[in-house]
């Protein structure tokens, strides 16, 4: 069995980015904060943050656009995806993001 989906909540870090393509389609990217709390080896509360980039299409990248904005809480489902790409000084860039907006992606949000 082959399953890449990602269930992710966290507040949005800055205002949605959207633009719409050439061939029509609109895109919007997401960055998302996730905290992690536990306690380390000596019972201190310690508190870890994630960022997470996340790249919606379509319809939902417009519903993005019109109701998310800073610091809104959100919900996401999608998927995994890596990129890799020659940066401009000739070296390897890399980025993992996250992809919703196809058929059964969703995000979820509340102030």
């Amino acid at each position: 069995m082959n399953v890449n989906k990602v269930f992710l909540g966290g507040r949005l870090t800055q205002e949605v980015e959207y633009k719409d393509l050439p061939s029509g389609t609109g895109v919007a990217t997401l960055n998302v904060a996730t905290n992690r709390f536990y306690k380390d080896k000596n019972g201190e509360n310690r508190e870890e943050t994630q960022f997470h980039r996340v790249v919606v299409w379509g319809k939902l990248a417009e519903v993005c656009k019109n109701y998310l904005a800073k610091g809104r809480e959100v919900f996401i489902e999608g998927r995994i995806t890596y990129r890799s790409w020659q940066g401009v000084d000739g070296s390897k860039r890399v980025s993992t993001e996250i992809v919703g907006g196809k058929a059964k992606s969703f995000i979820f949000w509340r102030n």
